[in-house]
Parts: C-alpha cells; sequence; structure tokens
C-alpha cells in the first residue's frame, strides 16, 4: 500500500535525526522507535499525524536496527531516546525490571484496551502491570508454493514427514523449518506439552515432554537441508522448495520472488500424541518510555489515533497483519485474507504467547544448543541434562 501521506512523512523522517519529544509552537512533536517494516510504521505515523494536525502533534517514525538493544541502552535517556516504541511483548518483562515503562493504561482508556482481543492486552501485562498497546498477532504459519507442492496437503505431522521424505527421494524438498531454532521448533515442543521455561522461571529442557517434542522434530531434519534461514530461505525463494515455515516479516520477500504462495495454520496438523502443532504467538505494539509521562496527553492521543478499524482494515490488507482489534474479525477485508485466517485460527486453536518473563532472554541460547544436539543424533538424555544446567545457571547469572 503506498497513501500519498506516507510521502511527506517519509521526507521528514529523512530531513531529520530527532529522537525524542521537542516541543512546538502551539504543538508537539512525539517520536516513536521500531525495527519493522518502514512503509507500515510511516504510515502509522501518518495517519497519527493526520488525526491530529489540527491540535499541532506531529507523530514521528524513526527506524532502529536491534531494536531490544537500543531501548535498554538508552531507556533511561530522555535527550536521545524515544518517547514510545513500538516491538514485541516477549520483551516487556526485561523492560519493567529496569523500571524504564509506563503503564498503558496511564494511555489508554477502558473503552479503548477493551475494544482489543483480551490475549493481545493480556500477552503484554507483567506482574499485574500492562505496558504493550497492541496492534496485531503473528505466528509461524506453512508456507508454500501453490505451483509446487504436489496433491493435498497433509492434515497429520506424520503425513507432512512422508511427503517430506518423498521429495527428498525424488531430489527435491518439501517444507523447510530451522529445526535447530528454538521460535521454530516451538510447534513441536508445545504441542507434545513441553516448555522451554515456564511461569516461575523454571527451565523446561530436561522435561520428559520436552525431550518427545524435541525427539519428533529431529526426524525432520534430515528432510530439510541444513536449517539455517539464508540456506532455507533461498531455497524456496528460488524455487527449489515447496514450503516453509515463515511468518508475516516473510511475504515481501515471497512477493518480490513472484511465488504463488498459500498459507495453512500449523494448528491443522495433528501430531502423533493427538495434539496439533502449537506455534509461539507474538503480539506486536506501542510500549510509553517512562521519562515520557510528561507528554501523556500527546501519547495517548497518538495511540488512540492509530487503534481505528480502518487502521486495523488497513494492516491487514496491505501488511498481513492480524488485527489485535476485536472489531476488524468481521471485516470482509480481514476474513479474505488468507495469511490473517489462518492465523486467527491457529491463536484460536493452539498458539502458545511467547514468554515475556525477563528470563526468556537468556533461554534461546541453550535450548537451541539442545536442539542442535539432539538433531545431531546426540543422547537426548545426556543433552537435556547438559542444558538444563547450562540455563539454570545463566538464569542466576542475571539476579
Amino acid at each position: 500500500m503506498k497513501r500519498l501521506a506516507i510521502i511527506p512523512v517519509a521526507a521528514f523522517l529523512a530531513a531529520t535525526a530527532l529522537a525524542g519529544c521537542t516541543t512546538e509552537e502551539g504543538g508537539a512533536t512525539i517520536t516513536f522507535w521500531h525495527d519493522n517494516d518502514e512503509n507500515m510504521m510511516n504510515y502509522l505515523a501518518a495517519v497519527a499525524t493526520d488525526a491530529l494536525k489540527d491540535e499541532g502533534i506531529t507523530v514521528e517514525a524513526v527506524k532502529k536496527s536491534d531494536i531490544q538493544a537500543q531501548i535498554k541502552l538508552y531507556g533511561n535517556d530522555s535527550s536521545n531516546g524515544p518517547d514510545f516504541f513500538f516491538g514485541a511483548h516477549d520483551a516487556i518483562g526485561a523492560y519493567a525490571e529496569m523500571g524504564i515503562l509506563s503503564g498503558i493504561e496511564g494511555y489508554a482508556d477502558a473503552t479503548t484496551l477493551g475494544s482489543f482481543l483480551d490475549s493481545t492486552v493480556d500477552a503484554g501485562e507483567y506482574k499485574g502491570t500492562k505496558y504493550l498497546f497492541p496492534l496485531y498477532a503473528e505466528t509461524n504459519l506453512l508456507f508454500y508454493n501453490k505451483d509446487l507442492w504436489k496433491g493435498e496437503m497433509p492434515t497429520t505431522t506424520d503425513g507432512l514427514l512422508a511427503y517430506n521424505e518423498a521429495r527428498i527421494e525424488e531430489g527435491g524438498y518439501g517444507f523447510l523449518n530451522q529445526y535447530n531454532d528454538t521460535y521454530n521448533a516451538a510447534p513441536w515442543i508445545n504441542g507434545y506439552g513441553g516448555f522451554v521455561i515456564n511461569e516461575e522461571a523454571t527451565p523446561g529442557i530436561s522435561d520428559a515432554k520436552t525431550k518427545e517434542g524435541a525427539a519428533y522434530n529431529a526426524r525432520f531434519a534430515p528432510t530439510m537441508s541444513d536449517g539455517t534461514y539464508d540456506t532455507i530461505t533461498n531455497l524456496f525463494l528460488e524455487g527449489k522448495a515447496d514450503g516453509i515455515l515463515a511468518g508475516p516479516w516473510f511475504v515481501s520477500s515471497v512477493k518480490d520472488a513472484g511465488i504463488d504462495c498459500g498459507y495453512v495454520s500449523l494448528s491443522r496438523f495433528e501430531l502423533p500424541n493427538g495434539e496439533v502443532l502449537a506455534p509461539y504467538e507474538g503480539i506486536q505494539g506501542f510500549a510509553v518510555m517512562k521519562y515520557a509521562e510528561a507528554k501523556k496527553d500527546a501519547i495517548g492521543k497518538a495511540l488512540t489515533a492509530m487503534a481505528t478499524l480502518q487502521v486495523a482494515t488497513d494492516l491487514a490488507k496491505n501488511y498481513n497483519c492480524t488485527p489485535a482489534l476485536e472489531a476488524a474479525s468481521e471485516v470482509a477485508e480481514v476474513t479474505s485474507n488468507e495469511m490473517v485466517k489462518e492465523t486467527q485460527y491457529t491463536i484460536a486453536e493452539s498458539a502458545v504467547p511467547t514468554p515475556n518473563i525477563p528470563e526468556m532472554g537468556v533461554m534461546w541460547t541453550p535450548f537451541t544448543n539442545f536442539l542442535t544436539a539432539v538433531n545431531k543424533g546426540e543422547n537426548i538424555d545426556e543433552a537435556a541434562t547438559k542444558y538444563q544446567a547450562d540455563a539454570v545457571q545463566a538464569i542466576e547469572n542475571m539476579h
């Protein structure tokens, strides 16, 4: 989507290096940081600016690489940090413990927050305080090339495995996945009742159900090349693989490659234990810096301006985002979007919100190391014991 309103905002951003809020004659400029699709973020800034033009409030979107590191670095720096930022819910706990966030209920009234799906608001809650103003949800789906996929889509994970094995024998690839990666192996782990970390911050690597899920995930590894991001994405984009596990962040690359792509919810695939694949769910939205509380009125109005049905519809139609706004689920332009429909199905059926406790941040490495060991054929019990100990130690080192 290329709205005319985006053009002046983008030009304005290119011409300024401001970061933070500067008062202007009769109004204010407020800035949010992001590490996301620039067209989408500039669109949101333009919507808010247009809605608040009579009040002299201008909203700027500034892209920053590695947004989590940037927020941690500038979280207490009101001169150089943003007023608010756009990001995923799973980092909220770490920011909250740093004391750098304001509760979002100070910026959005109960009616506005009540217009969102409860799960999207709850995902941004930490120790009883809500910190995230949600805009959309995302999760992994099975992307498949409609010109390459052979026959009917399986309804079981055993069927997917058989499809992959058959394609290998034919000299091709079925669906690909980063099978060593914690986030991408989560559908198997969660589906078997395992977990990466629980609410009490106990690592789940040595849990019997986690090991069961990891062992089943390992059966797919020989059919998926080396499972690295660059390899599997290139294979799919070059038309050398029939499918791939990915999310809305991958859509623009698929479109650029000219692939006629279909999408299937992972919740549609039954595991041998009778459950279904259960991928992680992420909620993307805005959080406000504590030092920006003096600009509460302007920030609150900007957030409200971006929480309309029109914005939710545009995000779904133009960026394949699954709206957090509950009313959007009844809009034809939203429900007709195949990716959004399959994401909504996943969230309703089996998606698991990514843990937002600070300890989750140190779990990615030991859990990925555990998966890598299992996928290489190492003894699963020995690997679980080793990397559970590593995870426990990493958590202890945080405190």
